[in-house]
C-alpha cells in the first residue's frame, strides 16, 4: 500500500464522517432546542474566539424570553454522534452545554475551515429556541500590507 493509497482511504473516510455529522446535526439540533425550550430558556449566546492556530469556545451564556439570565438544564441530552471514522453513528448522553460547543465547533468546521488560523477569527452563535435556528456572526481577522516602489 503506497502512501497515496493511504490518503485517498483518509480522504474517503473523512468524507463520510462529515456527511454523517451534518446528516445527525439536525436531529442533535431539533433535540437541543426541544430541551432549551422545556426549560424556559429563549436563547444561547455562544462566543468563541480563534488565534495562533488554536481556538476556542468562550461563554456560553442563556436568557429566558424576558432576556433574564437562565441556567443550561441540569439534565444530560441523549444524542447521537459519528464515530470518528465515519462508520455510523453511536449514541451519546452528554450535558447540554457540551452538546452546543460540539454543535458550534462542527458548524465552524464546516462553515469556517480555518477560523482558528493565524490571527483567527472570533464571533457569536446565537440559538433562537422558539424561532428553531442558530445564527452565525463571523469575524475574519487578516494582517494586511499595502506596498508600493516608485522609482523617478
Amino acid at each position: 500500500m503506497t502512501d497515496e493509497d493511504s490518503f485517498a482511504r483518509y480522504e474517503q473516510q473523512e468524507a463520510r464522517r462529515k456527511a454523517l455529522v451534518a446528516e445527525l446535526r439536525q436531529s442533535t439540533k431539533a433535540r437541543l432546542l426541544d430541551a432549551l425550550l422545556a426549560s424556559g430558556i429563549a436563547r444561547v449566546s455562544v462566543l468563541f474566539d480563534g488565534e495562533g492556530d488554536s481556538g476556542q469556545i468562550g461563554e456560553i451564556a442563556a436568557s429566558d424570553a424576558g432576556g433574564q439570565p437562565a441556567d443550561l438544564p441540569a439534565e444530560p441530552l441523549a444524542i447521537q454522534t459519528a464515530k470518528p471514522d465515519g462508520s455510523g453513528p453511536e449514541d451519546a448522553t452528554l450535558p447540554v452545554a457540551e452538546v452546543i460547543e460540539n454543535l458550534c465547533y462542527e458548524l465552524l468546521e464546516e462553515k469556517c475551515p480555518g477560523w482558528e488560523i493565524d490571527e483567527g477569527s472570533y464571533g457569536e452563535f446565537v440559538l433562537d429556541a422558539a424561532g428553531r435556528s442558530i445564527e452565525l456572526t463571523f469575524n475574519n481577522r487578516f494582517t494586511d500590507v499595502d506596498t508600493s516602489t516608485d522609482t523617478f
